[in-house]
């Protein structure tokens, strides 16, 4: 955090405002200044999405047919942008229960980043047939926006 400190370790003082704080605060509640420096605020990133990963992990540890277990993991590497992980996780999570709609909707974003355009639109054809037939609206109106843009720039 990068606000002048006040007489105690854990007291703050905003450097916007001079409001009192404590170290607790990622943000000013009086005048809203951020207080996080930007290499500390990444570093947290990294450790949280470090936490994910471990924890999705063990999850799947414990049940190797955890369809939400290979979802989230997968989910977690794909905001880390650890693009191959996140395929793999999610190709999991579809044949582990091949009716889960989100994996594959996910698992074409996975493919889409990795450049496998082709690819991409048969896993979303695939995806939209589960997501209709088990009325999963949500995954079902994402796929189809995806395959249309993905149609049209191949077309």
């Amino acid at each position: 955090m990068f606000f002048k400190k006040k007489k105690k370790e854990t007291e703050y003082i905003c450097p916007e405002c001079d409001s009192d704080l404590d170290d607790s605060f990622s943000f000013c509640p009086y005048c809203g200044l951020d207080l996080l420096d930007p290499e500390e605020e990444v570093k947290e990133r990294e450790e949280e999405l470090k936490s994910r990963i471990e924890r999705y992990q063990k999850v799947i540890q414990l049940d190797p047919n955890d369809v939400l277990g290979y979802f989230s993991l997968g989910s977690a590497y794909l905001d880390g942008k650890r693009l191959e992980e996140a395929r793999q996780a999610f190709e999991k999570a579809v044949s582990v229960n091949s009716d889960h709609s989100p994996s594959y909707f996910n698992l074409g974003l996975s493919l889409e980043s990795l450049g496998q355009k082709e690819e991409a639109i048969k896993i979303y054809e695939q995806g939209l047939l589960v997501a209709d037939a088990k009325g999963d609206m949500i995954p079902l109106r994402k796929m189809e926006a995806r395959l249309k843009m993905l149609k049209g720039a191949n077309g």
